[in-house]
């Protein structure tokens, strides 16, 4: 197993033929197993990083029923879920199939053979329908980005923090109080160099195309594209790095948690 592996409750991994010479289970740093699994590794199972598997959903590498001779089926072989994949709730994954890189599996679907890298695929049987993500212009981004922001203040200010009304021009910006500290994050999408207005015990900067190693004076630099952080790590650069977390970016350099709950 790697690190940072989350495990919910009442998950069982073995079942028949888990004593086999074949029996295997490998899984890869930062991914999450939800409540409620049966994994059967009577052969190899697989599991990449950052992956997803979630709540009562069923990995068999083997089924049980009547004589191959009578015509019956008779399967055993692996199962692989490759690096960023997904299966969603109550889901069946059938010996031999295969879910691909940043693939998605629909809930309630039942996987009889392959799903391809980047595609969604949903149904009894599960059958791909398009791609596992829409393209997304830059207009776009940067919209989510702001609305991002806007989420982080209110539930920094909701967890009953001391936060500053947020500035949308000519940057997007909010300061927080916490005892004797007081923070800043800063959204801006591209500048080859930049000072922040004010001085704080900690500064975070958001952003899309600037270099990181463009920001002076001890600021954080977190690059939403590229997932990558650089500078100090404080407080608040953590607790921002646990927000970016739970809306699927994850930074490096990793795998890391966050334990202390935002600030």
């Amino acid at each position: 197993m790697g690190e940072n592996v989350y495990g919910g409750q009442n998950i069982r991994i073995g079942g028949g033929g888990n004593a086999d010479p074949w029996a295997l289970f490998a899984i890869g740093d930062d991914t999450f197993l939800g409540d409620d699994l049966f994994i059967n590794i009577c052969r190899p199972v697989l599991i990449g990083k950052e992956a997803f598997l979630t709540q009562r959903s069923i990995l068999v590498t083997h089924n049980v029923g009547h004589s191959a001779l009578d015509g019956y089926e008779n399967r055993f072989a692996p199962i692989v879920l490759e690096d960023y994949s997904q299966v969603g709730m109550n889901c069946t994954i059938y010996a031999g199939s295969r879910i691909g890189k940043y693939a998605i599996v629909g809930s309630n679907s039942y996987v009889l053979s392959n799903v391809p890298p980047g595609k969604l695929a949903i149904g009894v049987p599960a059958r791909v329908v398009r791609d596992s993500a829409r393209p997304v212009d830059r207009q776009k981004q940067v919209q989510i980005a702001r609305t991002m922001a806007r989420e982080y203040r209110e539930l920094l200010h909701l967890k009953g923090y001391i936060v500053s009304e947020l500035e949308t021009s000519p940057i997007i910006r909010f300061s927080v109080s916490h005892k004797d500290n007081k923070f800043q994050l800063i959204f801006v999408e591209t500048v080859s160099h930049f000072e922040p207005a004010e001085k704080t015990d900690e500064t975070v900067v958001w952003t899309f195309d600037s270099p990181l190693n463009a920001f002076r004076g001890g600021m954080t630099i977190f690059n939403l594209l590229s997932k990558q952080i650089s500078g100090p790590s404080g407080l608040f650069a953590d607790s921002t790095r646990e927000f970016l977390r739970k809306r699927g970016i994850r930074c490096q350099p990793g795998p890391w948690r966050y334990r202390g709950g935002l600030i």
